[in-house]
């Protein structure tokens, strides 16, 4: 990732971009983060363990996204942020195969989640339109207190948690 590429998704219409520390280093992320300031964008500063966590926090990032982990190890990490206001954003890329996984990840306290790969995988396998899966992630229901949704009409809770964007 460079400058180049920040502007390019900045005149597609972008706006936030993920950064990944893995790959860029400290020293570049800042740069990135920086030039993502000037040009509008919100920087989302990806991390895979507790090392690039601190180096995240230290940079000042202001979203967080957790992956290359399991859901365990992810919820670890994110569990070493500060809370509330004076915390960042925290975001789990973490893969799910149903959405009871989705729960999972929603009830371990992350503020966000990326679907991506695993919406699809769930959309095809269980041949159900993509706002099936994204009302049944928002609605109440959870893995911790009863299972709330049955195979074939996703659906929880009649009451949502929150919203989504797309």
């Amino acid at each position: 990732m460079d400058e180049l590429q920040l502007a390019e998704a900045k005149a597609d219409g972008a706006v936030g971009v993920t950064l990944l520390l893995s790959l860029n280093g400290k020293e570049k992320t800042a740069a990135l983060m920086a030039a993502s300031a000037e040009l509008g964008l919100e920087a989302l500063v990806r991390v895979c363990d507790a090392e690039q966590l601190a180096t995240a926090q230290e940079l000042g990032a202001g979203i967080i996204v957790i992956g290359d982990c399991t859901l365990a190890d992810a919820t670890a990490l994110r569990e070493t942020l500060p809370s509330g206001k004076a915390g960042p954003v925290s975001v789990a890329d973490i893969a799910f195969h149903d959405v009871r996984g989705a729960w999972k990840i929603r009830d371990a306290g992350f503020n966000a989640m990326i679907a991506s790969k695993s919406l699809l995988s769930v959309c095809v396998r269980d041949r159900v339109p993509p706002s099936a899966i994204c009302k049944a992630i928002l609605s109440k229901g959870s893995v911790k207190y009863g299972l709330g949704m049955q195979k074939g009409r996703l659906e929880g809770s009649k009451e949502f948690l929150g919203s989504m964007a797309m």
